[in-house]
């Protein structure tokens, strides 16, 4: 009984250094920083512009009123996340950021779903419900729209690093037939208030 206790707090104590050792080893890899409640829009802006700067897809981005909305995002959809809407038969799909996007979006565009995972309707739900209610329109970029298939919805944050951003640039630079693009990020449009 002894043995089995010891192997027990050992696997704690292992489990606990082990996922504490995670959070600096994915800042480095992914150059992940450190989150910040506050964004200023012009900051967000930057941050993102690889997203639209060569595509004529409409683009809105969207950061939060108050924190709530902010952990409702965690709570109920996480983060990073890439919603492909196909507007023409309502069918969502959802990317990983940890997998080859390149190759999802290269056999999405030749109509090869097969390897591409069906979204948690419930999770879309949600997001969409959070942008409606909690969220604000903090940037607009043209308003023209192409009649095409795609809704793609990108819930980010700019202490993400340029690593994650990287990996998901192909969504919005190869993906063929986007409508439009909906960035959600998780912070709070402005300035942090004075104390």
């Amino acid at each position: 009984m002894t043995k089995n206790k010891t192997y027990i707090k050992t696997l704690i104590v292992l489990s606990f250094v082990f996922l504490a050792s995670c959070t600096p080893i994915a800042k480095i890899i992914y150059g992940i920083k450190n989150f910040e409640t506050y964004v200023p829009n012009d900051k967000r802006v930057e941050y993102y512009k690889p997203y639209f700067e060569t595509t004529d897809n409409k683009v809105n981005i969207y950061a939060f009123k108050s924190w709530e909305g902010i952990q409702a995002t965690f709570d109920s959809v996480g983060i990073p996340r890439v919603f492909l809407h196909n507007i023409l038969n309502d069918s969502v799909y959802v990317l990983n950021c940890h997998e080859d996007m390149l190759y999802d979006i290269e056999e999405i565009n030749k109509n090869n779903f097969k390897d591409i995972l069906l979204a948690n309707k419930k999770e879309f739900i949600n997001l969409k419900n959070i942008i409606d209610t909690s969220a604000i329109l903090t940037y607009t970029e043209k308003e023209i729209r192409k009649n095409n298939k795609w809704k793609v919805y990108l819930v980010n944050g700019t202490f993400m690093g340029k690593t994650l951003r990287k990996k998901a640039l192909p969504v919005t630079n190869i993906l063929k037939g986007i409508e439009e693009l909906i960035i959600v990020d998780v912070s709070i449009d402005g300035e942090k208030p004075k104390k």
